[in-house]
């Protein structure tokens, strides 16, 4: 995703703006990193957050801070499997759709998926990265780059609803403790 500020949803957009121009470079400045607390969770070096507040208050996000870098990711042809995820506050749908426009890459495919598709509750941004995927995201992007390193046209298997024969543990015994309660 492009995280420029202006790509969020109009009714979140002063808030980021807030965060992009004043928050981050005066928490840094005063503090000297930008702790954790203040939203990312982790504390990140004063160059590293002022360089990405820098980044998310221009509309080309981190490519318009290198000049040949709109040329450089234009250029990029390869099969290319992007996931967004309906419940991913980082990289909400206009964020993405920015990074996509810029790519240019006809080979690149989206997926956008709802938690539910997946049979979780939630995925988020760093879901993918659960060990739960293993057999779903992880797989299905090892056989996308199995498949596009042997020159093959990489395919996706539709998701249209849950498989029935992938059980998560955790969510589907969540699931059960929570059925009656709302």
């Amino acid at each position: 995703q492009l995280g420029y500020w202006g790509n969020w949803p109009a009714a979140e957009r002063a808030r980021y703006a807030l965060y992009w121009y004043g928050l981050v470079p005066a928490i840094t400045r005063i503090w000297g990193y930008l702790p954790g607390k203040t939203g990312l969770g982790v504390d990140l070096p004063a160059g590293v957050a002022l360089e990405w507040a820098r980044w998310c208050r221009h509309p080309d996000y981190l490519f318009g801070h290198r000049a040949d870098a709109k040329e450089r990711i234009a250029r990029f042809d390869r099969p290319t499997l992007l996931y967004a995820f309906t419940d991913d506050a980082y990289a909400p749908s206009g964020a993405v759709q920015a990074f996509v426009r810029m790519a240019q890459n006809p080979q690149l495919e989206l997926r956008t998926l709802r938690p539910s598709q997946l049979g979780v509750r939630e995925v988020g941004h760093f879901g993918f990265f659960r060990a739960h995927f293993s057999r779903s995201l992880w797989q299905e992007s090892r056989d996308y780059l199995r498949a596009a390193l042997r020159g093959e046209q990489p395919r996706l298997i539709p998701r249209t609803k849950p498989d029935p024969w992938q059980f998560d543990f955790s969510s589907d015994i969540l699931a059960d403790l929570e059925f009656g309660r709302s």
